[in-house]
Parts: structure tokens; sequence; C-alpha cells
């Protein structure tokens, strides 16, 4: 069940788990959002953790009635990577980043991501990428049957038919990159301002400082108890944050 929160703006708050304990938490914290105390809401959820879309989607919509833009991406990166076609969620987290854009600028949301990782990025949803990579495997089947009748892979290349299994190939060794990537360089998003330090360490020196909601590349843990993560904040920069103030989607 969901109920429109906002009227036009459509930000809207989405209801627990079906359950006894769940349908308590919603009728309480229903009744909060309506007398807008946003910040108890926000408590009692957090106060109640849940490994659900709906749960990430709720922080994500109070953090963004509370302003706390940044706040809001990352909760709803989270939700969007969980129910990749829910219009409400996919809504909502485009207007997170509007505001996030407008506090810190649109090109400090993903600061850290090459070309073929934020391609990757967008594949995110499952059906997305087997799309893409039924459409290649097409174009593939295409150039092959050329190949077959002209006997000749130059000749079939300068036909049309060739040219296009020539692509379908790169469609899909594009994909196949872009998921090794994601896995290898998996994304995350701060839940709070972060220092980054040049080693895994409380000790080190302080390298910058990175905002809630911005996209970074995860590159490998360290640390006492993998406390660290090591972490891409720009297209040349690498250092450490605190592993518990990351969210990964």
């Amino acid at each position: 069940m969901r109920w429109n929160g906002i009227g036009a703006v459509l930000l809207l708050l989405a209801s627990f788990a079906p359950s006894a304990q769940g349908a308590i938490r919603w009728e309480e914290l229903k009744a909060l959002y309506d007398a807008r105390r946003y910040e108890d809401a926000q408590r009692l959820l957090l106060e109640n953790p849940e490994s659900t879309h709906d749960y990430y989607y709720n922080l994500g919509t109070l953090a963004y009635r509370l302003s706390r833009h940044g706040l809001a991406v990352a909760y709803l990166e989270k939700a969007y990577r969980m129910k990749p076609y829910d219009s409400d969620t996919r809504q909502n987290l485009e207007l997170a980043r509007s505001g996030l854009a407008q506090v810190i600028g649109a090109s400090k949301l993903d600061p850290g991501s090459t070309p073929l990782e934020a391609f990757g990025d967008l594949l995110a949803p499952p059906a997305a990428r087997a799309a893409l990579g039924t459409l290649g495997l097409f174009l593939i089947l295409l150039g092959l049957l050329r190949y077959r009748k002209d006997g000749d892979l130059r000749e079939s290349l300068s036909h049309p038919q060739g040219a296009l299994g020539a692509l379908g190939l790169v469609l899909e060794l594009l994909l196949v990159s872009a998921q090794w990537l994601d896995q290898r360089h998996p994304a995350a998003f701060p839940l709070e301002r972060l220092t980054v330090r040049s080693g895994p360490g409380d000790q080190y020196l302080e390298l910058a400082q990175v905002e809630a909601g911005v996209k970074l590349r995860i590159l490998s843990t360290g640390g006492s108890g993998d406390e660290w993560r090591q972490i891409r904040y720009a297209p040349d920069r690498i250092g450490w944050v605190r592993a518990p103030g990351l969210l990964k989607p």
C-alpha cells in the first residue's frame, strides 16, 4: 500500500511488509508523517531496520522531506537497485538527485566513474542487460549468416549485414566489460560527509571530503576488521574512507 504524501509532487511513502508488527509500525509512521514530524518518523524507521525496498524508499523520501538530499539519494539508490521498475522510486530518486545537484553541482554527483562504469549503471536493471545481450546476439547471428554466404571476412564487413554483426560483437563486449567492472568496482554512496584519507586509518593524511549521496567506486577493503574501503572519488584520485559510512546499492 502506498499513499500520496505531497500531492502534485508525488513523493509517496511506502508501506511496510504486511504483518501484525509491520501494520502497527505503519500506522505510527503514517501518523508521524501526517503530523510533519519527519525526524521522528525517520528515527522510527532506523530503530526498526529492514532489508526491503519499501524500507529504503521510505527513508529516502523522509530524507528528501528534511532537505537532506544526499542522504535521500543514497537510500533511494538502494531502493532503486532493489526494484528498478518502480516508477515512484525512479521519480523520487530523480528529484533527490536534482536537489543534490543544486547544492554541490551536477558534475560532482558521480565524479569517480569511468565512462564504461557509468554505462554499466544504466544497465543495472536485469531486463535492460537481457535486452541488450539479446540484441547483440541477434546482430552477431546476422553477421555470421553473411560471412557464411561470402566466405570472406573483409567482404562481409563491407556489407551492411556484416557491419551489423560487428556492431553486435561490440555490444556484447561492452556488456560483459560493464558487468565485470560493476562487480570489481561497485558503486557506494556516503550516508554522511566522509573524510578521505591516504590509508586505511585515522592516522593517515586527510586528502578530501566527500558529501553524502555522491557516487564513489569501491576498489578494495583494508584495515582492522575491514573497517575501511579504498575508493575512487575522482578520475585520478584514490583514497580510503570508513566502511560504516557507506551504503552499497
